[in-house]
């Protein structure tokens, strides 16, 4: 007799943990059809009950590493997540109220004034923000692309070509704004 099961997964983290929990399950008597999406984070499996049973199905997937989430498991973790918003909103509320996230104000802006020395600091620091999200960001975009058989090589420049010319943009735009104030030329 054909049952399907749904089993939320933790851990899958690409296409290959996709394939290699399909093919750990298949193997197994019993098992007709597995579809896993490490996007969703979830097994579909069907199966017929009197080969093979869920308990196997959840051994085979958790031999090979990953983590079987139960039900109550995920409201958990939403609730988690839902409190720790409450305590942030609550905290920039408090923190606000007090004058405290006045604090930022003391660092300095940069302008005409500032001296080269100063600017090259301020573009080394500003340069680990950049490593830290444009890269990941890139490298999102190359797995992605690779999936789809694409070459690496075409997606960056893609990626790159678009990152530049929409930086343009918003900097051309904030540029003219800025001239626009400076001269009194209200839009």
């Amino acid at each position: 007799m054909k049952e399907k099961l749904n089993i939320k997964v933790k851990g899958m983290f690409c296409t290959g943990c996709e394939t290699r929990i399909k093919n750990a399950l298949l193997s197994l008597e019993g098992i007709s059809d597995v579809t896993a999406s490490y996007n969703n984070g979830e097994v579909k499996v069907s199966y017929d009950k009197n080969l093979t049973s869920p308990k196997d199905i959840e051994d085979k997937i958790t031999n090979l590493d990953y983590e079987i989430v139960k039900e109550n498991e995920q409201k958990e973790n939403n609730l988690t997540i839902l409190c720790v918003l409450i305590i942030l909103i609550a905290l920039y509320v408090i923190f606000n109220h007090l004058g405290l996230l006045k604090i930022f104000n003391i660092f300095p802006t940069i302008d005409s004034t500032m001296s080269y020395g100063m600017i090259f600091v301020v573009g080394i620091l500003t340069s680990v923000h950049c490593i830290a999200m444009c890269g990941g960001i890139n490298l999102s975009q190359n797995i992605v692309s690779n999936k789809n058989g694409a070459k690496i090589t075409i997606s960056n420049l893609e990626y790159n070509f678009g990152r530049i010319i929409s930086y343009t943009i918003v900097g051309g735009i904030v540029r003219s704004c800025r001239f626009c104030y400076h001269f009194k030329w209200y839009i």
